[in-house]
């Protein structure tokens, strides 16, 4: 049963791509998580195409190969043990793109879950349902 949840959203996971993947002084993020079976880590997919500069594009594409490693083998590259470790914990994300697209892609025995949650502007017919609620918090 999983008892810790750690939420990782990827447009900001690029700002702090060592922390979350180490370097070859300091482990990351997920050198300390592969080996917490009791954990679910819940990836919030890009919301935007758009990076800042070349650099964050490339970077962008270091952090999908690591995650596209972690789904469908169950592993990532710790460059801080210069090795390659088996990732324990569950894997949900969340996406704007149905669960299909990934196994289409990827094949069927996937080691994560995808949830398709539609955008803000896709759900704008919630928002006077949310407000409402909002209200009768305060």
């Amino acid at each position: 049963q999983t008892k810790i949840v750690h939420r990782l959203t990827l447009d900001d996971g690029i700002d702090f791509l060592d922390t979350i993947l180490g370097t070859t002084s300091h482990p990351g993020l997920f050198d300390d998580l592969s080996v917490q079976a009791n954990t679910t880590l819940v990836l919030k997919g890009f919301q935007s195409q758009h990076v800042d500069s070349k650099d964050s594009f490339d970077r962008r594409g270091e952090l999908i190969d690591v995650l596209d490693t972690m789904v469908t083998k169950g592993q990532f590259y710790s460059t801080y043990e210069n090795s390659t470790k088996d990732f324990l914990p569950r894997i949900v994300g969340c996406t704007q793109r149905p669960p299909q697209y990934f196994t289409e892609r990827c094949g069927q025995d996937l080691k994560a879950t995808f949830i398709k949650v539609p955008s803000f502007e896709q759900r704008k017919s919630d928002i006077q349902a949310i407000a409402a609620a909002k209200i009768k918090l305060l």
